[in-house]
């Protein structure tokens, strides 16, 4: 009986050999496939944060024009280096896309020199700092910090 083992063994080993090679070159070819379409999803990507931020700000339309509008204005101030401001980018471009026409959103670069004035005027003193400004430009309400999706919710309906 000893005897069969090591025919019995080969065998085993000869047909759990033969799938095994054809596996690995399968998981192979779809890992360097999945890891290029990563590599281009994420080079594609409109939301990466930093150009995200100023993509929305080269959009916005000028603080004066929208408070003209008649609609109700959020003013996000934020900077590159900003952590949470890169955090939030995707969620705030999301929430621009649902209430495009009804709410204007302005980006504003508070670390830049040139917005030293509005960031003066809406004291800004952290960031992201959010305003709220009524259709009758009343600001009604300032957010500072990671505000979670459903309280930036509530105070854009309340623009509407």
């Amino acid at each position: 009986d000893s005897g069969s083992l090591p025919a019995d063994a080969a065998a085993l080993q000869a047909t759990a050999r033969t799938p095994v090679p054809r596996r690995n070159v399968a998981l192979a070819a779809g890992s360097a496939l999945a890891a290029a379409s990563l590599y281009a999803y994420q080079r594609l990507d409109p939301l990466d944060p930093v150009t995200l931020l100023r993509k929305l700000e080269a959009e916005s339309p000028p603080l004066p024009q929208a408070l003209a509008s008649g609609r109700g204005t959020l003013v996000e101030f934020y900077a590159p280096w900003c952590a949470e401001c890169r955090e939030m980018a995707p969620m705030m471009y999301r929430l621009e896309k649902e209430y495009a026409g009804r709410v204007n959103f302005v980006l504003v670069d508070g670390a830049d020199p040139k917005n030293e004035q509005l960031v003066s005027l809406f004291s800004v003193d952290g960031v992201p700092h959010f305003g709220f400004i009524s259709a009758e430009r009343k600001l009604l309400q300032t957010l500072i910090g990671n505000v979670p999706r459903q309280a930036m919710e509530a105070s854009l309906r309340r623009l509407l």
